[in-house]
């Protein structure tokens, strides 16, 4: 508890100008079962390796065995994170559907033997999550305005890798398994482009190449938790710089042939560089419903398409009416809608009946 009140005192005294707000999108989605990670399951052995020393059981030898064996599931239990833990005295044993279900179920032993204060001498528990995605965003804006560079002046939190890990540990605590870096259009400041220089006029070769590394370490900390990351924009909007050499509103209704190469190309070199990360698409706020559709399909998803990734898409149900969404629906493979509740604080796979 002591850790927990210190980790929400730092964090809100560093993270001032962000707002974070919890997502719960119901899915009924079905997944493909895949191979176990070895990253995830060596972290999650640590943790509880560490957990048993810190309750002096380290002198006893404790065997850690991961399984992903369907027949040994439950058949309630077989769908993404889903588990079975068992403990006895010198050995756990862990049946996983999925990485994720071997992370939460490491993450439950931990809290088992942490709350009594050794290890069990016969302990079982079966989980399986109701909420396919449970997430947070993260927003990387200021004083309710969406465009601004993500550099150490604007969002000094954000490189704080010592804060992160704090954070990142608490979400899988929580079983949270994603977060989303909320910023009108985030792209241009992660990636060096080849085009459209005056995107990046602003920022030196070398802060794209520390946000790029940062980046890619906040994707390989997430992993080993399963956390996935995703990136949330606006439409249409550019980089700040973009928006400065061209004359352009932040927000901008209409699309023209230059905007269409430009975030075609900022999204397709973003996600050839960083396939795992997921897109979190707001259609608004200016953009013209009537333009919505051609938008969505023609730009944003074959600019993902043309670069032979598939991450996964959530799609805001924002500004953005049943009739449009049902054009769309069909071209992105298992594509997300998010309908929001509660004042933007759980979200919904199931498109906005209104």
């Amino acid at each position: 508890m002591i850790l927990k009140k210190n980790y929400i005192k730092l964090f809100h005294q560093k993270v001032t100008l962000a707002l974070l707000a919890f997502q719960f999108i119901f899915s009924a989605n079905t997944f493909s079962k895949q191979e176990l990670n070895e990253s995830a399951l060596s972290f999650a052995k640590g943790k509880i390796l560490t957990a048993v020393k810190d309750v002096d059981a380290h002198d006893s030898e404790i065997e850690i065995n991961f399984h992903s064996d369907d027949s040994r599931l439950p058949q309630s239990l077989r769908k993404a994170e889903g588990y079975s833990l068992s403990i006895n005295s010198n050995k756990i044993s862990i049946n996983a559907f999925d990485t994720g279900g071997a992370v939460y179920a490491a993450e439950s032993a931990v809290q088992t033997i942490l709350d009594s204060d050794s290890v069990p001498k016969d302990f079982y528990l079966e989980d399986a999550p109701e909420l396919r995605w449970r997430g947070i965003s993260l927003q990387l804006m200021k004083l309710g305005q969406y465009n601004y560079a993500i550099t150490p002046e604007e969002f000094p939190f954000f490189y704080d890798k010592k804060l992160w890990i704090m954070f990142l540990d608490f979400m899988t605590g929580k079983k949270f398994n994603y977060i989303v870096l909320w910023n009108g259009h985030p792209f241009d400041y992660f990636v060096k482009f080849d085009k459209f220089p005056e995107a990046q006029s602003g920022m030196s070769d070398d802060q794209i190449k520390k946000n790029h590394d940062l980046l890619k370490w906040l994707i390989a900390e997430g992993e080993k938790r399963n956390i996935k990351i995703l990136f949330e924009f606006y439409n249409i909007h550019t980089s700040v710089f973009f928006q400065k050499a061209h004359n352009l509103s932040g927000e901008i209704s209409t699309p023209t042939p230059l905007l269409e190469d430009y975030t075609s190309y900022s999204i397709g070199k973003f996600i050839s560089e960083f396939p795992k990360v997921g897109l979190f698409i707001t259609p608004g706020e200016r953009l013209d419903i009537e333009h919505s559709e051609h938008w969505i399909k023609n730009v944003i998803f074959d600019a993902v398409k043309n670069t032979g990734h598939t991450p996964t898409i959530f799609m805001r149900g924002w500004t953005y009416e049943l009739e449009y969404a049902r054009k769309i629906v069909d071209h992105y493979p298992g594509l997300h809608f998010v309908r929001k509740f509660n004042v933007e604080m759980i979200a919904d796979q199931r498109v906005d009946p209104e």
